[in-house]
């Protein structure tokens, strides 16, 4: 999605979502829009919403349309607070970064190879063994596993620890639907959530965003 794309939708008076380093979020009001310098000014409310964020640091600011939400990764360029009528009101300046993300509604972004341990339990005995699985993508409603050879049918339950950086594991059922043998070492598993916590879900959901920011930072020119 490009930069130019974002600054269509977003107009003063719009609401949105401010999202922080440590996946804290705060609701904002979009005040001011530059498209020239790419720039959007932001404004909301709280005396110590900011504490631990600096000038410089990348951010993400999440808003809908009819199609879905858009999460685009922003600069913090400026902040400045004051004291008015309903608290201490803060405003920042965003600059708008390449790598907007457009999540259709009841779809999720997928990420290419996560930083995330799994392991996997073919069959609903709990006394069966967990089998070591490497993730090769993952999105909110489901993950692709590589695990080594094993026989296992589309539709089958499978049970799932997916190991979350800064959080820890992840009990996740889940239901097969597709298992490809590629080669002689390795078997893809497409699995899809079906009993997961909503709080769980909303971690892999935001792990994925925060990772894709951070490959789009670290992307060589």
């Amino acid at each position: 999605m490009e930069i130019l794309e974002t600054f269509r939708i977003l107009r003063p008076g719009f609401k949105a979502q401010l999202q922080l380093a440590d996946d804290r979020t705060v609701a904002v009001t979009v005040d001011l829009v530059l498209l020239r310098s790419g720039i959007v000014q932001c404004r909301f409310y709280g005396a110590a919403v900011l504490d631990g964020v600096f000038v410089n640091e990348v951010l993400s600011l999440h808003f809908g349309d009819p199609t879905g939400w858009i999460k685009v990764p922003v600069q913090l360029t400026n902040m400045v607070s004051s004291l008015s009528t309903q608290g201490v009101c803060w405003v920042v300046d965003l600059h708008v970064l390449p790598g907007a993300i457009r999540v259709q509604r009841r779809d999720y972004f997928r990420l290419r190879n996560p930083p995330v341990g799994a392991a996997l339990r073919i069959g609903e005995n709990a006394d069966d063994p967990f089998i070591t699985a490497r993730a090769r993508d993952l999105g909110g409603g489901g993950v692709a596993l590589e695990v080594s050879p094993v026989e296992v049918e589309r539709d089958a339950m499978v049970t799932m620890r997916l190991d979350i950086p800064d959080f820890g594991p992840i009990p996740v059922v889940g239901q097969v639907r597709r298992a490809v043998r590629e080669g002689l070492n390795d078997t893809v598993v497409a699995v899809e959530f079906v009993e997961i916590r909503p709080a769980h879900r909303d971690r892999i959901v935001s792990l994925v965003f925060r990772e894709q920011t951070r490959r789009l930072r670290t992307k060589p020119p």
